[in-house]
């Protein structure tokens, strides 16, 4: 029952994209804008669906790069905000440089990757990784420090370590920011995947659109987005899945 009021709540944002994508259709022809330009809907979904292009080999090469970029991202993300949580001087340590990896922008020095690591899939983990990973660190840190100061003072009273507070307060109160960031990374991962194919690649969605654009091909541009589209939501949607069956008792308050 609660997946189906779940559901039935996004049928209104269905409606509104069917409206949406049939006036797109509808109204080109009638403002004569060339397919150059804006393809019609029905142009892109017969390029989605066209067997010459390799759509699976090039949407697994941007999928590959922004999970390994991803999963570094939340793995050294949460493993670096439980250190500077634990120790203040770790903190004062390394938070500038984290501060200073997500000011400067990352398609200045992507260039500068591709020829340190060379012309493959390592650059664009690096750079996937690099926007994902200032998001896990903040978010996973501000819900390390949340819990309650009386909690704190309780499990000292009763003895526990300080990897028992850890384990038994910070952890399972720090859940809803971890997925907080888990969610903005996700779609970020994306986002950087393509900004690295963007400057140098034999594959992918970004390699796709990067080529599309230089031949004027805006039916393959807009199909790429499409997919690009797909791929961030199923990353999310993942997230959002493992969050809800993760805290199932927080269902009834967490509204998207």
């Amino acid at each position: 029952m609660w997946r189906s009021r779940s559901l039935s709540g996004y049928a209104p944002a269905a409606v509104l994209f069917v409206v949406l994508i049939a006036a797109w259709q509808a109204l080109l022809p009638v403002f004569r804008i060339p397919d150059i330009i804006v393809p019609p809907p029905s142009r892109i979904v017969a390029v989605i669906l066209d067997p010459a292009i390799n759509w699976p080999y090039h949407v697994g090469v941007t999928a590959f790069e922004a999970l390994a970029g991803f999963f570094c991202a939340v793995i050294l993300g949460v493993g670096l905000a439980i250190g500077i949580v634990m120790s203040r001087r770790l903190e004062r340590l390394l938070m500038p440089y984290v501060l200073l990896a997500q000011i400067v922008p990352k398609m200045a020095f992507a260039p500068i990757f591709f020829l340190i690591l060379g012309y493959n899939l390592t650059p664009s983990i690096v750079i996937t990784f690099l926007v994902c990973f200032f998001p896990m660190v903040i978010d996973t840190a501000a819900g390390l420090s949340s819990v309650d100061p009386q909690m704190r003072d309780l499990l000292r009273s009763l003895q526990a370590s300080r990897w028992d507070i850890l384990r038994k307060a910070e952890l399972p109160a720090s859940l809803p920011y971890v997925f907080s960031g888990l969610k903005v990374s996700s779609t970020l991962a994306v986002v950087g995947a393509i900004v690295a194919e963007f400057v140098s690649a034999k594959a992918g969605l970004g390699y796709l659109v990067l080529n599309a654009q230089l031949t004027f091909n805006s039916p393959l541009v807009f199909s790429a987005a499409t997919y690009l589209v797909f791929l961030g939501a199923a990353f999310y949607g993942v997230i959002v899945v493992v969050e809800r069956a993760s805290m199932p008792w927080a269902r009834g308050r967490v509204r998207r």
